[in-house]
């Protein structure tokens, strides 16, 4: 099935940073895996400068298993032995990316920059033990606390 036009300028528009927000079902993880496969096969863009928000797992991995198909048969149709080992190592390197859930990212950055989060009075906000509870620890918590 090929792109809409619309698809067609979501994959091919030129900014670095793009928001596509459409109904359920309309394309869009098929539009970004292949906006990022198109940009990773050209060279404009490392996997690991990839930032892509979800809701779900589900649908982050979802992601991250198409991009890897996606330049998996990339690289197979390649004859240049330096480029097919370009893109292999991208693959290598899906991992590294930023293909998550908005919460994933955003106990990432937390746990990342925890040093940075301080008070007027340079105190660290968020203590070195803190983490982000799964949802079995959330539901727990949640049933103590009633």
């Amino acid at each position: 099935m090929s792109l809409t036009e619309q698809q067609e300028r979501v994959v091919n528009e030129r900014r670095s940073n793009i928001l596509v927000s459409a109904a359920a079902g309309s394309g869009k993880t098929r539009v970004l895996v292949e906006r990022i496969a198109k940009r990773i096969i050209s060279g404009d863009l490392d996997v690991r400068n990839v930032l892509v928000m979800t809701f779900t797992r589900a649908a982050a991995a979802g992601m991250s298993a198409r991009l890897e198909k996606a330049l998996s048969e990339a690289a197979a149709a390649i004859s240049d032995p330096a480029e097919v080992a370009r893109i292999n190592e991208q693959v290598s390197m899906i991992p590294l990316s930023h293909i998550s859930t908005i919460h994933s990212f955003c106990g990432d950055v937390i746990q990342n920059f925890r040093q940075e989060l301080t008070d007027a009075k340079d105190r660290v906000l968020i203590e070195p033990d803190t983490s982000i509870a799964d949802e079995t620890r959330a539901k727990i918590l949640l049933r103590e606390s009633v």
